[in-house]
This record gives structure tokens, sequence and C-alpha cells, in this order.
């Protein structure tokens, strides 16, 4: 159970919910454009996806294919011009494979011709925002990769919210237009199924609120619609969808842009994008939802994948989460969109890797790190076992179990290593059997330490 499930706490002294920040791999940038076609990735908006029935790692990726303000100004003009995303522009969907998720490869498809030739990885011309999802053990074999996407680019953008199927992720069928879904949605896509609600929930993009104008970090930017929010539909079928809510929003000076959400240990979460008009940069912070539709912030303010420090770094200016961080027995592994420039400017753009320590999402720390924290959770069913992911080299760790009323039942022993789902021990060996079905809470007191999840267990 991860402890940023706010269900689970009831109290805390001392102690904040902070996210950790990807730790990014020294291999990036993974990819970037080295294509003739590859004009501009652009945000990248990146799918990548651990395939089991093909067994490598599979990447869907954004593009535009035609852009003039890319394409006629030279590199060496730019420092004295400003980037004017000229039409007509059209974008598309690229792909990439790779055996290991660090060494890709961009194979010649034979699918799409560009410029008078097929010899490309381009799978589809003039789609935006593309989300992927792969569903093995569909009953129907052309349906298993499924694609939803917010509209068209080609000369200029039309928002049109569409799905399409696929039996390899490559030959997609026609287009079957959503416009039931009525969203804006100049942005990445991507869908998830809910096996217990019978449904599969899809993020897209809103706006909201009074219309405004803004002087940003290049322009005058007009929103006659309200700003960016993040809007969700849903539908039985992947074909027929509800009409899109929104869901999650920040502020006029910092929207949200884009949101890729997922199953992760019984509750879902999100990397939402967001963009601050002020610096025209975007990074990415962490959300959380017990249901995968009633969503909110983890650590509002402080980004998970945060941009490079230095600029003209690959990812100084802007970073796009990818769809559907992958577990492995050592980390997690965040693959990222990113571009050494602002938001709207000239800019390279690449595929990256972040990856966290198991569970490693977010965790409680202390406020003053010289003084204990606390954290009490609301009551729990006891199980015969229980199992703590913590970073504890630096101080100890305390757990005891106490009863409902905060009477103290049992003391375990004091953690002081960074640990992944260890089993906590206690003087009394059978402590927990003895307990088993009934509720208790969990008190920690931590120094120097931080605490990511617990796990009762059989």
């Amino acid at each position: 159970m991860l402890l940023l499930d706010q269900r689970l706490i009831h109290e805390t002294a001392n102690a904040r919910l902070a996210v950790s920040p990807v730790q990014k791999h020294e291999a990036n940038p993974l990819f970037g454009e080295d294509k003739p076609w590859e004009v501009r990735y652009d945000n990248v908006y990146p799918n990548v996806l651990w395939d089991e029935m093909q067994q490598k790692y599979r990447c869907w990726y954004n593009l535009f294919l035609v852009d003039p303000g890319t394409t006629e100004v030279p590199r060496e003009q730019r420092a004295h011009a400003t980037y004017d995303a000229q039409r007509p522009r059209e974008h598309g969907i690229c792909y990439a494979e790779s055996d290991d998720g660090l060494n890709w490869t961009k194979p010649q498809l034979g699918l799409v011709e560009f410029n008078g030739s097929a010899a490309n990885n381009i799978v589809l011309r003039s789609a935006c925002g593309a989300g992927i999802l792969i569903e093995p053990h569909d009953p129907q074999p052309d349906r298993r990769y499924k694609m939803m996407y917010g509209g068209e680019w080609t000369g200029d953008y039309q928002s049109n919210s569409t799905v399409r199927f696929s039996g390899d992720g490559l030959n997609w069928s026609a287009p079957h237009r959503c416009r039931e879904i009525d969203a804006e949605a100049d942005t990445h896509c991507n869908t998830i199924w809910l096996p217990q609600q019978n449904t599969y929930v899809a993020i897209t993009r809103l706006h909201g609120g009074e219309p405004f104008e803004v002087e940003t970090a290049h322009r005058l930017e007009r929103y006659p619609a309200g700003q960016r929010t993040v809007g969700l539909t849903e539908s039985a079928d992947f074909e027929t969808w509800s009409k899109s809510i929104e869901v999650l929003r920040g502020d006029r000076m910092n929207q949200t842009y884009s949101m890729q959400i997922f199953p992760w240990d019984g509750i879902y979460l999100g990397l939402v994008m967001m963009i601050h008009l002020d610096t025209d940069l975007v990074d990415c912070e962490l959300t959380w939802s017990p249901d995968a539709v009633h969503w909110d912030y983890v650590d509002r303010g402080n980004p998970i994948i945060a941009n490079g420090a230095t600029e003209g770094d690959c990812d100084w200016g802007c970073v796009y989460a990818a769809t559907a961080p992958m577990a492995t027995a050592d980390d997690i592994r965040v693959y990222y969109g990113s571009s050494n420039n602002r938001h709207w400017s000239w800019r390279d753009n690449y595929l990256c890797l972040g990856t966290l320590r198991p569970d490693g999402w977010a965790g409680y720390e202390p406020i003053d790190p010289d003084q204990v924290a606390t954290v009490v959770t609301a009551p729990i069913e006891c199980r015969r076992g229980l199992g703590l992911t913590a970073d504890a080299a630096g101080g100890p760790v305390q757990i005891s179990v106490i009863d409902e009323d905060g009477n103290l039942i049992a003391a375990g022993e004091p953690i002081r290593a960074d640990v992944t789902n260890h089993a906590v021990a206690f003087a009394e060996s059978d402590l927990l059997a003895r307990l088993a079905g009934r509720p208790v809470r969990l008190k920690f007191e931590l120094r120097g330490a931080k605490i990511y999840s617990v796990d009762m267990r059989e």
C-alpha cells in the first residue's frame, strides 16, 4: 500500500508527503530527431510499452512531419528571430523498438509514403496526440492494440477525438470518430481499462474558467475558453464514449497540459505535465486517484520529472511523460519526451529515461530534520506479516502497532537501512499472527528517513 494514498493516513506530526524526483539515466537522450522526416518532435508524446506478445519494448511517438517554422529558418539565424508555427503543418506518428529499452532502432516499415518514399518508420500521417493501449487478451485479435488521439493536423489543426484498432500495432484500422467526447484535445490522450468497473477511461484536454490573456515569456497568449484543464471520458467498448468532464486543473499561470494515468498497487497514479507561462517551461508533477475518476496532486508545485539544470540540456526546456511507467526487478522505469528549449521556441527533442526506487513515487519525510516525524495510519486489518519500503540509511524508522485508540500493542525493531518490502520484526515473533483479522493502526516514527509503502501480508 502506497502511503501517498490519503485514505490510509490518520494523522501526522512534523511530516510532509514529498515526491521523489526521478534519477535521469546516464544514457540520455536515448534517441532524437535523426531522420529527414523527423522535422520536429515538438512534445514527443511518447508511448513506451513492453509488448509481451512480441517480447520487446515498443515506442509510438508523435511529431511534425511538416513544420515550415523549423525547416525554413536555418539554425544560425534562430538566435535573432522568434519561432513561428507557420502553416501548413502536418503531424504524424512514428515507431521505434528495442530489446532492452535503452538502445532503439527505427525500422523501415514501408507503410506510409512521405516525400515519394515509404522507406521510413511512419505509422500514420496527420494524427496528433496519439495514446496507445495494448490488450494482449482481447478476444478480437485485430483490436489488441488500441489508439486514441485528439485530432488531425494537416495544414491546420482540427480537433476530432478519434480511435483506431490494430492487430500488430503497425497496421491500423480506418478512423472511428468520437465527436461525443466534445473535447478540444490538442494533447497526449491516453486510455486504461478498469476491470472492476468494466469500462475504459481516457484522459484528454478541456478548457475552463473565464477568458483571459497573458504576456508569457515569448508572446501574448489568449485563452478565449479559459485555461487548459484535464478532461476524462469513459466507454464500455472503446467506440462510444461519454461527454468529457473536467477532473483536474492548475491555475492560469501554471496550467495542466497533459496527463498520463496508470494503475499502481491498488490505486491510480497520474503524471501531469505543467506548463508555466512565466517561463514557458514544462515539467511533470505526480497525481493520484482512488478510482481513476477523482484526481488530486500529491505534492503540488514540486516536479517528479524536473527540467534539466543547465540551459541547453536535453530536457532543460520541456518534459512530457510517456504512457505507463513499468516496474522491473530493481526499479521503476519512467520514460519521457524532452526538449532543450522552451515550449514556444525552436527546440531539439528527444526520448529520455528516468528511474525511481521500487514504490518510490512519494513518501513521508520530516519537515524539521532535527526532530522526529510521526505518521499514524487509519485502521488496517492486521495480517500475519508486515513489510516496509523506506530509505532509512540516514536515520532510523521505528514502527509500532497500536490499537484504534492509540494504545501501544508492540514496537518493532528499528530499521536503519534502505529497504524494499522488508519484513518488520517484533520481539514476539507470533505477534501479528495473534492479531490477524483485527483492526490496528501503524505508527511510524522517523528521523533522517523517508517511508514509501507498507505491505500487510499473509
